[in-house]
């Protein structure tokens, strides 16, 4: 289908004795160009999303491990090359989790949508094309299974979808536990003993680990897990 706008069709039916009636359409529309989605987002502690600053927001990077609450915005476009669109008719955000199966169940929010004001034939304009939604995915999901789909439809009955995968939440602190088989807490020793350090965190790096301590009396901050493990820190002078 070639994107057109002001196709005007005419047909003319005549019968064997030549009675004749012309049809003639007020104009119609060819678009078959599906709307165009952007995503861009960022971390924020605020709560509405009238509040959230949008200056800096960029696209999603799923390797990014957000704190706090997940403002994104959405932009949609339904203008082709040749400026030719039959208008949006609606824009459907969506959140849920992998692990749910069920889309009805699936849905944890949803931004609204936005209807087409102008109904009128042939005179949608740019402004009738472009659409903005703004959302706040709260932390209080605190998943790494996340997904943030958008799907726009337009007047023409094509369907623009995009998916932002895993978007991870982590507002669990992490945990620390102290075990031995070989010190009593209080006692005194004048040779090396063992002690199990158990550190649970759901986004562990061994290189982002650090640990503050205190050692016959010296305490030490931001101490790395491989100079931890070194083990040298606890050995007499």
């Amino acid at each position: 289908m070639i994107n057109k706008i002001g196709v005007e069709p005419h047909v003319k039916v005549e019968d064997n004795v030549g009675n004749s009636v012309v049809y003639a359409s007020n104009g119609i529309v060819c678009e078959d160009t599906k709307p165009n989605i952007s995503v861009v987002g960022l971390q924020t502690t605020e709560t509405e999303v009238e509040n959230v600053d949008f200056s800096n927001a960029k696209e999603f990077d799923t390797s990014t491990v957000y704190k706090d609450n997940i403002a994104y915005q959405v932009s949609v476009n339904d203008l082709t090359e040749n400026s030719i669109t039959s208008g949006l008719t609606s824009v459907v955000v969506e959140i849920f989790n992998e692990e749910i199966t069920d889309q009805s169940e699936a849905i944890l929010s949803k931004a609204g949508t936005i209807t087409k004001t102008d109904g009128s034939l042939g005179s949608f304009g740019e402004e009738s094309a472009k659409s903005v939604v703004t959302g706040i995915i709260p932390n209080t999901y605190n998943s790494d299974t996340l997904y943030l789909r958008v799907i726009a439809y337009d007047q023409a009955g094509n369907i623009g979808q995009t998916i932002i995968e895993q978007l991870k939440i982590d507002t669990t602190a992490p945990t620390i536990k102290m075990t031995s088989d070989e010190i009593e807490n209080g006692a005194y020793y004048n040779t090396s003993k063992t002690m199990i350090v158990t550190y649970t965190e759901r986004h562990f790096d061994t290189k982002l680990a650090t640990f503050d301590i205190k050692v016959n009396g010296t305490e030490y901050e931001n101490v790395s897990l491989d100079k931890l493990l070194d083990n040298k820190m606890c050995k007499k002078n």
